[in-house]
């Protein structure tokens, strides 16, 4: 696409040129569970505004796994571990004293973020109504 601002041709703000999502899940009736373990490739991506630009990258891997168990049609456990290698997630913001196209640079800010692994648990009970 052409950018409005510069005229220069550019992607789409946003849009990823690549993602990859594996996952490896299985349901085990005997123990009335499901599992999963799931890898993303994670996502570089570049954001266009009148005054600034924006890259963003988070740095694989992007590893989880979830366990659930099911008791009883009415009960739900849900245990879930994401970032279980940390990524980075990187924002790189270049700011301009006005529209791009015909104003200098006035800063880049440069930010970046470890992840830290999360677990989370989830208790579901259903109700008659």
């Amino acid at each position: 696409m052409r950018d409005p601002v510069t005229g220069v041709n550019r992607v789409v703000s946003g849009q990823r040129p690549q993602s990859i999502q594996v996952s490896l899940t299985q349901d085990i009736a005997s123990l009335k569970s499901t599992w999963s373990v799931y890898f993303y490739n994670c996502w570089d991506d570049h954001y266009y505004r009148l005054a600034q630009t924006e890259h963003r990258r988070v740095i694989p891997p992007y590893l989880g796994a979830y366990w659930e168990y099911k008791p009883t049609p009415k009960w739900s456990f849900h245990f879930e571990l994401i970032n279980l290698d940390p990524f980075v997630f990187q924002n790189t913001y270049y700011n301009y004293a006005g529209p791009r196209d015909s104003s200098p640079l006035t800063s880049i800010d440069d930010r970046t973020i470890k992840s830290q692994p999360r677990f989370f648990v989830q208790i579901r009970r259903t109700f008659d109504g």
